[in-house]
């Protein structure tokens, strides 16, 4: 009877260290959810803010139309007063950013704001760190003598700040996060946006979008294009 009594212990207590072992795995996948549920819920709230910016952006570049592209093709004069990031809320200052090379001007929000093209209320930032940026490009002929083709195509980023909260304009930006945090949000918010949404692998070779020391592309559903093109 004691021995009997022994195995039933015995037995028992391997059942509850089984029992302990399966809500253990029950538990880490409800964590595991729950972190994927609230990386789409921030992908998606991204998507939206890029979708409000891009509408922003693509109303001020459509009604400065003629002298951002005076600007792209080397008008100094205009790219200071159309082509800047890190304006102060007076409209003063800010670093210019063009490049009469690649045909290229990019802004952000500040400068929405400080041309009246910003909403009262609306953050600049997209978090305590980030900050959109539109980068409009000028599409050049082929021909021996390149001419504009009366395209413009415009990519928009989310930039790093830096400890002023300026966007920065130099330097290397290292992921260090998440990587398959990252994706998570990334793909919510491509799904989000439909064909205009995509991504810039975070950190290295993703999929098929190519990220490393020699290629460097932003990347979305049927698309890519080189990062060097627009930076």
């Amino acid at each position: 009877m004691q021995l009997k009594k022994r195995k039933q212990g015995g037995m028992g207590l391997v059942e509850i260290i089984i029992g302990l072992a399966i809500m253990g795995a029950v538990l880490g996948y409800l964590v595991r959810m729950n972190a994927r549920a609230e990386s789409q819920t921030m992908g998606r709230a991204r998507a939206d803010a890029l979708a409000s910016f891009q509408q922003l952006a693509g109303q001020f570049f459509l009604g400065n139309r003629a002298g951002i592209e005076s600007a792209m093709g080397g008008d100094s004069a205009l790219a200071s007063d159309l082509c800047r990031i890190n304006v102060a809320a007076d409209g003063t200052g800010g670093t210019t950013t063009m490049n009469s090379t690649k045909r290229t001007c990019a802004f952000d929000s500040t400068l929405l704001k400080a041309k009246g093209g910003w909403p009262s209320g609306q953050m600049l930032n997209v978090s305590s760190n980030t900050r959109y940026v539109a980068i409009a490009r000028q599409i050049m002929s082929n021909d021996a003598v390149p001419e504009p083709t009366g395209d413009v195509e415009m990519l928009v980023v989310m930039a790093q700040l830096d400890a002023t909260g300026n966007v920065m304009t130099s330097g290397t930006v290292t992921f260090t996060g998440d990587k398959e945090k990252a994706m998570q949000e990334i793909k919510a918010g491509m799904d989000a946006l439909g064909g205009t949404g995509g991504y810039i692998p975070p950190g290295s070779d993703t999929g098929p979008c190519r990220y490393n020391a020699t290629v460097k592309q932003a990347c979305g559903n049927g698309w890519s294009v080189s990062l060097n093109d627009f930076l």
